[in-house]
């Protein structure tokens, strides 16, 4: 434990790292995105430094193409898998059952990944997502020991349009009920089989509308909250660790969708959302007080708090078509990290 507390010490309170997804099967050469030398990060041997090329037209009509870099811990290429994903960031949910408050964002446009890398279920268990892979490990973990026993519950919240709706809570007259952070239900989970059912039960009431980008496209922040419950054979209870895996509504601008009426207000709202979630971490990189100003940031306290772990997972497309957006997504990644770099 005392290792494993270091490792993560050594890494930072705030940690971002990059992923990019596949391109969708067939898709011609000339579509995608030329990204410049994969060039290891300033603290590992992992590709750190992604080059994105930029295009202006010159004064005469020429197109000028420049490099624009970013710096992360990690950059995860088409080609690698949601389990090596884990892999790199096991050490860090595994702190939780030590107590800590831990956080994993993922953040990026519609279409960008961020359901597959956070909930993907393989069939044949291999290429499971973040959410799968956390509870196998987590009762993987607590049923290692005799020494101290544990008990690890789960809640689902969904935020859309500035409301805080709990997913585990049964429909009432056709409606989701709508809660408050702090009072949403937390089930006990017993087992691998009954948390796959909780789950299955609110994945399914999330808010979901078309967008130009996904037809089935989430338009809501979705957050799942473990506790996880310690009692020490000398010691008594422990402080209870909690571990949030967010999956962010797609940061696109709302006109680039096609968005009107009540369409656009919704993404007026996710992005304002995202702005202040951005503006916290970097805050809390900082070392500068966090203003939580809206649900989002509410929700998310505790992991947006002094002593918390916080991980951001940018999430690109690796299409020509989708360069600007993946390039703002990538800036609002940076300036976390570049915060973490200034504390």
């Amino acid at each position: 434990r005392a290792l494993r507390q270091q490792l993560q010490a050594l890494k930072g309170n705030i940690r971002v790292m990059c992923r990019i997804r596949p391109a969708p099967t067939g898709t011609p050469r000339e579509d995608l995105v030329k990204f410049g030398p994969k060039e290891k990060g300033e603290l590992s041997d992992n590709w750190g430094k992604l080059f994105v090329p930029v295009e202006r037209k010159t004064a005469l009509g020429n197109t000028d193409v420049t490099m624009k870099r970013f710096d992360f811990e990690r950059i995860f290429g088409p080609d690698e898998s949601n389990s090596a994903v884990f892999e790199e960031i096991s050490e860090l949910v595994e702190t939780a059952l030590d107590g800590e408050k831990v956080g994993v964002f993922a953040y990026g446009q519609t279409g960008s990944g961020k359901t597959h890398t956070l909930s993907y279920k393989d069939p044949h268990g291999i290429n499971d997502g973040i959410i799968p892979k956390t509870l196998a490990l987590l009762f993987e973990a607590t049923g290692r020991t005799t020494a101290s026993k544990y008990s690890i519950s789960m809640s689902v919240t969904e935020i859309y349009i500035s409301k805080t709706f709990d997913l585990l809570q049964e429909l009432v007259d056709g409606e989701k009920v709508q809660t408050r952070p702090e009072q949403a239900t937390f089930e006990p989970l017993v087992s691998l089989s009954s948390a796959d059912s909780i789950i299955d039960y609110a994945t399914k009431v999330r808010a979901t509308a078309s967008t130009d980008q996904n037809a089935t496209s989430s338009r809501s922040h979705l957050i799942f909250t473990f506790r996880i419950d310690k009692e020490d054979p000398e010691q008594g209870p422990m402080d209870p660790g909690f571990l949030y895996l967010v999956d962010l509504a797609g940061c696109e601008r709302p006109a680039k969708g096609g968005a009107q009426g009540a369409q656009l207000e919704e993404g007026i709202k996710i992005n304002n959302s995202l702005m202040s979630l951005n503006m916290a971490i970097t805050a809390l990189g900082k070392g500068n007080s966090v203003v939580f100003d809206n649900d989002l940031t509410r929700a998310l306290r505790p992991v947006l708090s002094k002593g918390s772990k916080t991980l951001m997972f940018v999430m690109i497309s690796p299409l020509k078509k989708d360069v600007q957006v993946s390039i703002q997504t990538l800036e609002k990644g940076q300036e976390a990290s570049n915060a973490q770099l200034a504390s």
